[in-house]
C-alpha cells in the first residue's frame, strides 16, 4: 500500500550582494592616461534561507543567480 502524503511549507528565501553599475570609458586627461571601461558587476552574494546563510558552491547556480539579479537590478537603474 503506498500512502501519498502532502506538506505544505513556507519558506523565506533571501538573496543579497552589491551591485556595481557599469562605468563608461574615459579618455586621457594630462594628469592620466584614461580609464577602461568596466562592465556591471554583483559582488558579496549572499543567500539566507529562513534566516540562515547558505553557501553555495555550484558554480554554475551561482552564475544563474548573478544573472537574474543583475536583471533586477539594471531594469531600476
Amino acid at each position: 500500500m503506498r500512502v501519498r502524503t502532502t506538506y505544505e511549507l513556507t519558506l523565506e528565501v533571501t538573496v543579497s550582494g552589491t551591485y556595481h553599475p557599469p562605468v563608461a570609458e574615459q579618455g586621457p586627461t594630462y594628469n592620466s592616461g584614461g580609464q577602461p571601461a568596466e562592465p556591471a558587476t554583483i559582488e558579496d552574494l549572499l543567500i539566507t534561507l529562513n534566516g540562515i546563510e547558505q553557501e553555495v558552491d555550484d558554480e554554475a547556480t551561482l552564475n544563474n543567480i548573478r544573472e537574474a539579479l543583475m536583471e533586477e537590478a539594471t531594469a531600476y537603474a
